[in-house]
């Protein structure tokens, strides 16, 4: 490829990317209207499908459907109260051990290691 065939393609595209920035620089930017996020929408979409199907149902079944609710709800609390109840008991269990260790162990230990 010589030179000359070289200007011929270089001067079609730098026509093009001339006529390009020309034609930005003559429209106007539009601002695009911020949507929400889609995990936001699909929530909210989830919760209204939910709220209606309960609304669609007989005032007995809306009872019953809000009192097995009330009892899910409740049992999830326990089980977290109950793991916390664990965990502080852990706690206080660990530094009883610990003071015993403490307590016993160590000034065994270094009494049988004589000081020079």
């Amino acid at each position: 490829m010589n030179a000359g065939d070289r200007d011929k393609l270089d001067n079609p595209l730098e026509q093009k990317l001339h006529d390009l920035e020309q034609e930005l620089s003559s429209t106007e930017v539009m601002p695009t209207p911020v949507n929400p996020p889609y995990a936001a929408a699909k929530d909210s979409l989830g919760l209204k499908r939910l709220f209606s199907w309960y609304q669609g149902l007989s005032q007995s079944s809306q009872v019953i459907v809000a009192v097995v609710a009330v009892l899910v709800a409740l049992s999830l609390l326990n089980l977290v109260l109950k793991l916390v109840v664990s965990l502080i008991a852990i706690a206080i269990l660990g530094t009883v051990l610990f003071g015993l260790y403490r307590a016993f162990v160590e000034p065994s230990s270094s009494d049988s290691n004589p000081q020079p």
